[in-house]
C-alpha cells in the first residue's frame, strides 16, 4: 500500500477549512461591522458544511475497507459538528478565528486518523472514494442553500455598509462645509466613490469574485484619497475664519478712516465722499458678520465684493486728497501710506 497516495487522496480535509475571508472582512477587530460577521459566519457556515459531508462520506468509504475501525473517525466528526453549531453564535471576529481555528485543529486529527485507517485497510480504492466524495457534495441542497445563504448576505452586507459609509463620508464633508471649508475635492471624489456602486452590485448579484474584489480595490483607492483629502482639508483655514479675519480688517480700515476724517475737518476740508464711503464699509462690515454668524458662507463669500470695492474707493480717495490738497507733510505721509494699506487690503479681500 502506498501511504503517500493516500495522505495525497485525503488532503482534501486539510485543504477545505483554510477558510477564505470574504472581501469585505476587516482584519481590525476595531473596524469589523454588524455586516461583515453576519459575512463571515454566513461564509464559515458554507465552508464547514462542506467539510462536514465530506468527512461523513469519507466514513461510510472507510467503512468498506476490511480492517478498518471508524470509531475515532465518527467521534471526531461529533466533536466537528459540535463546534459547527457554535458558528451562529460567534458574534464577534475574535469568536469566528477561535471556531474557526478549532474547526481546522478537528479536521487535521480527523486527516490524520484516516490516513491511519486508510494504512492499515484493504481493499480501499482512490477513484472510489473521491467518486463517493463528489456524489455527497456535488448538487447536495443544503450545501447549495448555504451557499445562496452566503451570496445574499454578502451582497446586503456589502452594499449596506457601502451605503452606510457613504452617508457617513458625506456628513463629514457636510460638517466641514458648513465650517467654512472648500470642500470640492473630497465632494467630487464621494461623487466617483457612489457612481462604483453599480459595478459593486452588479458583481455582487453575478457573484463574481474577481469583479467584487476589483471594484471594492478601486473603492479603496478611492477612500484612501478621501481621506487624505479631509485630512489636508483639516489642517487648512476654514472659509468663514478667512471672511472673518478679513472683515475684522475692513473694520480696522473703518476706524483709521473715521480718525482720518476728523483730522481733515479740523483742517475744515470737505470730506463727505470719505465718510460716506467709510459708513458704507461698515454697513458692508456689519452684513458680511451677520451673515458669518447665520451660517450663510457662500453669501459672505460674496459680500466681500463690496467690501473690496469699499476699501479701493477709500483707497482713492485718500490718494486724491494726499496728492491735491494743501496738507501739513505729516499728515500728507500718512494719507499717502493710508491709501496703500486700503489698496493690499482691498487685494487681499476675497477668498475662494
Amino acid at each position: 500500500m502506498n501511504i503517500n497516495s493516500v495522505v495525497t487522496t485525503v488532503i482534501f480535509l486539510a485543504v477545505v477549512l483554510l477558510i477564505v475571508v470574504p472581501a469585505s472582512a476587516a482584519d481590525n477587530p476595531s473596524t469589523v461591522t454588524a455586516n461583515e460577521i453576519g459575512i463571515r459566519q454566513a461564509h464559515l457556515s458554507w465552508m464547514a458544511l462542506i467539510n462536514d459531508v465530506q468527512m461523513n462520506a469519507a466514513i461510510n468509504y472507510v467503512n468498506t475497507v476490511y480492517a478498518t475501525n471508524t470509531a475515532n473517525l465518527t467521534s471526531l466528526l461529533s466533536t466537528y459538528r459540535t463546534t459547527e453549531a457554535q458558528i451562529p453564535h460567534a458574534a464577534t471576529l475574535s469568536a469566528l478565528n477561535n471556531v474557526t481555528a478549532d474547526l481546522r485543529t478537528i479536521t487535521e486529527e480527523f486527516r490524520n486518523e484516516m490516513n491511519n485507517q486508510m494504512a492499515i485497510g484493504e481493499g480501499w480504492n482512490t477513484g472510489k472514494l473521491n467518486s463517493q466524495l463528489s456524489a455527497a457534495t456535488n448538487n447536495n441542497p443544503y450545501i447549495q442553500a448555504k451557499n445562496d445563504t452566503y451570496w445574499n448576505t454578502l451582497s446586503e452586507g456589502q452594499l449596506g455598509d457601502f451605503d452606510a459609509d457613504v452617508q457617513n463620508a458625506q456628513t463629514v464633508i457636510d460638517t466641514l462645509d458648513q465650517d467654512g471649508y472648500n470642500t470640492t475635492d473630497p465632494q467630487w471624489t464621494l461623487h466617483m466613490i457612489v457612481a462604483k456602486r453599480p459595478d459593486l452590485k452588479a458583481a455582487l448579484d453575478l457573484r463574481d469574485e474577481y469583479g467584487i474584489r476589483s471594484t471594492l480595490n478601486d473603492i479603496f483607492q478611492l477612500s484612501q484619497q478621501l481621506a487624505q483629502q479631509v485630512t489636508d482639508i483639516q489642517g487648512q483655514v476654514p472659509k468663514n475664519t478667512k471672511i472673518q479675519f478679513l472683515a475684522d480688517q475692513a473694520g480696522r480700515a473703518a476706524l483709521r478712516g473715521d480718525a482720518i476724517n476728523n483730522d481733515l475737518k479740523a483742517l475744515l476740508l470737505d470730506v463727505g465722499p470719505e465718510e460716506t464711503t467709510v459708513s458704507q464699509m461698515k454697513t458692508d462690515i456689519a452684513g458680511t458678520r451677520s451673515m458669518i454668524e447665520s451660517g450663510n458662507i457662500d453669501q459672505a463669500s460674496t459680500s466681500l465684493i463690496l467690501l473690496k470695492q469699499d476699501l479701493t474707493d477709500l483707497s482713492q480717495e485718500y490718494q486724491n486728497i494726499a496728492d491735491s490738497a494743501n496738507l501739513p507733510p505729516d499728515l500728507a505721509e500718512t494719507m499717502r501710506s493710508l491709501a496703500i494699506t486700503l489698496n493690499n487690503a482691498a487685494t487681499q479681500t476675497v477668498v475662494s
